[in-house]
């Protein structure tokens, strides 16, 4: 048996003392013949294509220079309309896609110009006629992965209220014509049978990414790409968006549309669902990362690393079939390849020993509209110490004419194959669950001490393994929090879950270029899954990175909500696995509305409660809980809140009980290491609030952690030390015998003395979801919260804090009701300067302004004035926040601090201080900045202020703040020199990691309202 070894090698059977038969083989991806034919394939260009890993690597040889994205170039302009300056064409009626427009027909044209047509005015659409109105383009030809970006102007009056989905805006119609026709495709496309037939599938209206202007008119922009399957694009700009491109719905109103460019741009495909970044290297075009329908759930997608395979296409690879062999597959039609009147895909798994004849033990159809994946087990026992060619064959297409035409076709092939594993179903393996509970308060369990029987599942695990007392989250909400857990990494330093256009409007994904825990163990062989339910988990957020097969069963705010995916976790684990194994279930149940089942509301609701919440809770009963209404409510209906989470937690335990037990007896064959956390907790009035995002109290931020490892971790064992929940990370990795990185700020809990020796230890909680950014450290009994009082925007489920500092004494004040900062400042200046650290490495991107009166920052000489007035470019804008961090003065007193004022392109600052960082982001728009300061009411002189590492001096003030000049490593900023400025102006890099994440989740329509019926989105 080979193994390919790029700096991971993947160990032998043997070398694994046979705990391990999981055979992560080389494959050949070659085009066979047309139809059934069983000639030897052909290699690519000669040369193998080599795929190993459970094909989450892929080195090709011969082929790359053909399959490599286009190099980057610059913006090309492919359509430009300026109805306001353009000089008249004629144009000529475009048949089939006219409509009225103010009582005429509606003719466009492609203009090969930087301008346009329709006449010296705005095109304008009154909405007055039966059927809306809609001015769209002939046929655009487009390139198979192609980014393209659409800018226009728009002004909507007059639409009849109480209809949503009445407003103006594009949509992108997509089709694919056979390049024999494609000469001819406007008389093609204008009768409506084949118009109907040539387009393709998932035609959905724009999402606008930007919007800037007034009410009248606005600017917006899209970025969009097109599918591999289509070969020309229509531009449909409509009153009110069609759904059904044969009439538009009733409206009234105007709609006028100018200034239309739609331009197109050399870059290579940046999408992660188009084309898979692991980490390791850019995307290549045969990795596909496909999401397709589910088979047990109408609703629920799974996404799953694959291989774009042609049809007629073979994959094959020889080796050894182990005892008791097994090949596991899946496979699927991508949806470009779901064309109406295409012939089904043949899916085939052939076995051919030396010399003898292919035999075919696997066959299934999928028909064109197949939209799910399919799995197939394929029992190889027969063969077992003998080798042999395995071929995954797919039939059913027509076989292109030449080798550069397969290479083309690749992304749009239709057939995939995903993660194919050979196995033995007799031999022992490695078995890592992680479980996840969404909003787990630890305060709420029985397991640590809660007065009702909430987790009994729970204390049994805890019995016979690992209860960690204090364990904590780094953040008091979803995304940040898991991703830690995902990568051993604070949030400052992955930055997932960073608020981005303004709060609550978009949260940055967990960039790409982070290697999380998962993708780790995937290089070392190991099969990965998830099956989640929270929309803040979805492939747009980042978390999936790693995970071969990643199920999102959309239930959250369904009764039962857990049942899905905890039902198809046990499925799973009833069938034989002889290979190594993560796996993680996440359960949504306790996270409001708190849905559990008839059951468990029986058990935990008072019988004789008769007030506002009678009925199940569902969002809208939600929204008059959370927030300082809240905290109007009778005490009888809080009480009953509580109640409902209760039961809601007692369910979801239940289902960890399930689990367990088939777990117990999964351990008599596998090695089995289980983890039990949760993301976060929630609050319930303990401090005027509830829910969660906006603090940093143990209510929100203590999670229980249970570590069950037979073997390995004796029980029972209770752990005092503090801990925090991003150490599931390098327990995972410790867990599967690989080495730990040290650039993990995490750290492996199967190591008894080390888990128990640490009560010192410093852990550090931030990046909110709602009010000001609060930051907060915790060592050895004291807990300090330093609350950012320049940004966030206050509301009722976040008022603005009453102190910029607080302190806690945890042993004397468990419930943090006391802030001792003043009094015990001297206890909180070590803790405060860890935070400083933390703040810095947080700021990539961001420029900072560094304020330093010398000498001690809390020294007794008194607090200065510092005024800064910074002014924008012309096109530019602010980011959401401004960010500060001020030292406390000498008798533990606040520093003041405020936005004196901030406008479209000023912002002004005044803080008393000794010594502060105030940081903030420019969202858009490029120029220098300028900057003015002034202390104690008098302007400084260029020689007291620096820009940059070099801290070089301005020529004068104002000063344009050059970005080059100013580029700083973080930790300079807290490298305080008696010969400073007393103004340093600075930036921070952005990490690598991030330049190549996304700049914002695509949050669309469907998963904005799922966001909003959990109360993440108010808006």
């Amino acid at each position: 048996m080979r193994f390919a070894d790029r700096g991971n090698r993947i160990r032998t059977p043997a070398e694994r003392g046979g705990v391990l038969r999981a055979l992560c083989v080389p494959l050949l991806l070659a085009a066979s013949g047309c139809g059934t034919s069983h000639d030897p394939p052909a290699v690519l260009s000669g040369r193998p294509l080599h795929l190993y890993d459970h094909l989450d690597h892929a080195a090709v040889s011969g082929a790359a220079t053909l399959l490599a994205g286009a190099s980057p170039g610059v913006e090309r302009t492919l359509l430009a309309v300026d109805f306001e300056d353009g000089r008249l064409e004629p144009l000529a009626p475009f048949a089939g896609f006219g409509r009225e427009v103010a009582g005429t027909a509606a003719f466009a044209g492609v203009v090969r110009g930087a301008r346009g047509f329709a006449g010296g005015a705005s095109a304008e659409l009154r909405g007055d006629v039966p059927h809306g109105a809609s001015l769209r383009t002939p046929p655009i030809p487009v390139e198979p992965g192609q980014l393209y970006r659409l800018r226009y102007r728009i002004a909507v009056e007059g639409l009849e209220a109480g209809r949503g989905d009445l407003f103006g805006g594009p949509s992108l119609l997509l089709y694919r014509v056979p390049p024999a026709e494609s000469e001819e495709v406007a008389g093609i496309l204008s009768q409506p049978g084949r118009e109907k037939a040539l387009r393709l599938r998932g035609s959905s209206d724009f999402r606008v990414t930007r919007q800037r202007g007034a009410a009248s008119w606005r600017l917006e922009e899209t970025v969009f790409t097109v599918p591999a399957a289509a070969t020309h694009m229509v531009l449909s700009f409509d009153l009110s968006r069609s759904k059904d491109d044969r009439s538009a719905h009733e409206a009234r109103g105007v709609a006028r549309y100018d200034d239309i460019r739609l331009m197109a741009r050399d870059d290579p495909l940046p999408l992660r669902h188009r084309e898979l970044d692991d980490g390791a290297g850019p995307p290549h075009p045969l990795k596909l990362f496909v999401q397709l329908g589910h088979r047990a759930r109408p609703y629920a997608t799974e996404a799953r690393y694959a291989l774009a395979a042609p049809a007629p296409s073979a994959l094959t690879f020889e080796t050894e079939i182990p005892e008791s062999g097994v090949l596991s597959v899946g496979y699927g039609l991508l949806p470009a390849a779901q064309l109406p009147g295409a012939p089904p895909v043949t899916f085939a798994v052939e076995v051919r020993e030396a010399q003898g004849e292919r035999r075919e033990l696997f066959r299934d159809v999928l028909s064109s509209d197949a939209s799910r994946w399919s799995d197939a087990e394929v029992d190889l026992a027969e063969f077992a110490g003998r080798r042999v060619q395995v071929a995954l064959r797919t039939e059913g297409r027509p076989a292109p004419p030449n080798e550069a035409e397969l290479l083309r076709r690749l992304p749009e092939a239709g057939a995939v194959w995903s993660y194919p594993i050979l196995h033995s179903s007799s031999d022992r393996g490695r078995l890592l669950v992680l479980v996840g509970i969404d909003t787990l308060a630890a305060g709420r369990c029985s397991t640590y001490g809660y007065q009702r029987a909430t987790t009994p599942a729970l204390s049994r695990i805890a019995e016979r393994g690992v209860l960690f007392r204090r364990a904590l989250s780094p953040s008091p909400w979803t995304l940040p929090a898991f991703a830690s857990m995902l990568t051993g990494l604070a949030p400052g330093r992955h930055l997932a879950g960073e608020g981005l256009r303004g709060e609550r409007q978009g949260w940055r994904p967990l960039a790409a270029g982070f290697l999380t825990v998962v993708e780790r163990l995937r290089r070392a062989g190991w099969e990965t899954r998830a099956w989640i339910n929270n929309p803040l988990m979805t492939h747009a957020f980042g978390l999936d990175q790693g995970f071969a097969s990643y199920v999102d069963y959309a239930t959250q705010g369904h009764d039962e909500a857990a049942e899905p995916g905890m039902s198809a976790l046990l499925e799973y684990l009833a069938r034989p696995r002889g290979h190594d194994r993560l796996l993680f279930v996440h359960l949504m149940d306790p996270h409001s509305p708190y849905r559990a089942n008839d059951a468990f509301r029986q058990r935990f609701l008072d019988p004789d409660y008769s007030g506002r919440f009678v009925a199940p809770f569902d969002s809208r009963g939600f929204d008059a809980v959370i927030g300082e209404g809240g905290a109007k409510l009778p005490e009888r209906d809080r009480r009953r809140v509580v109640e409902f989470y209760e039961s809601a937690v007692a369910y979801s335990d239940w289902q960890l009980g399930r689990l367990f037990e088939a777990l117990e007896r999964a351990s008599a064959d596998a090695e089995v290491t289980l983890l039990v956390s949760s993301d976060h907790g929630e609050e319930f009035w303990e401090h005027g609030l509830t829910e969660h995002g906006h603090t940093l109290f143990d209510e929100v931020l203590h999670v229980p952690l249970v570590l069950w490892a037979p073997g390995r971790v004796g029980g029972p064992d209770v752990v005092e030390a503090p801990v925090s929940t991003q150490d599931v990370a390098a327990t995972l990795l410790d867990a599967a015998g690989l080495e730990i990185p040290e650039e993990l700020e995490s750290r492996s809990l199967l190591d008894a003395p080390a888990r128990h020796a640490e009560k010192s230890r410093l852990l550090v909680a931030e990046n909110m979801l709602y009010g000001v950014q609060r930051m907060a450290v915790e060592q050895g009994g004291v807990k300090y919260v330093y609350n950012q009082q320049a940004n966030g925007r206050p509301g009722p489920r976040a008022p603005r804090p009453a102190a910029r500092h607080e302190l806690y004494l945890l042993d004397a004040d468990p419930g943090q009701t006391r802030n001792v900062f003043r009094r015990e400042m001297q206890r909180a200046l070590p803790l405060h300067e860890a935070l400083a650290r933390r703040f810095v490495a947080s700021l990539g991107g961001a420029y900072v302004l560094r304020l330093d009166a010398g000498g001690d920052a809390s020294g007794s000489s008194g607090a200065l004035r510092w005024e800064a007035v910074l002014t924008l470019p012309p096109g530019a804008a602010w980011g959401p926040d401004v960010r500060d961090l001020v030292w406390p003065l000498a008798d533990g007193s606040e520093a003041p601090l405020r936005v004196a004022r901030r406008s479209k392109r000023k912002l002004e600052l005044r803080v008393e201080a000794r010594r502060a960082l105030l940081a903030f982001t420019i969202q858009e728009g490029a120029g220098p900045v300028e900057l003015t300061l002034s202390r104690d009411g008098r302007p400084l002189a260029p020689a007291q202020v620096g820009l940059g590492a070099a801290t070089t001096r301005p020529g004068s003030l104002p000063a344009r703040l050059d970005d080059a000049a100013l580029r700083t490593e973080a930790q300079r900023l807290l490298d305080w020199r008696s010969d400073d400025p007393a103004a340093l102006v600075a930036r921070v890099p952005v990490l690598p990691e991030l330049r190549r994440s996304a700049a914002q989740a695509d949050v669309d329509a469907e998963l904005r309202e799922q966001l909003k019926a959990l109360g993440y989105l108010s808006e």
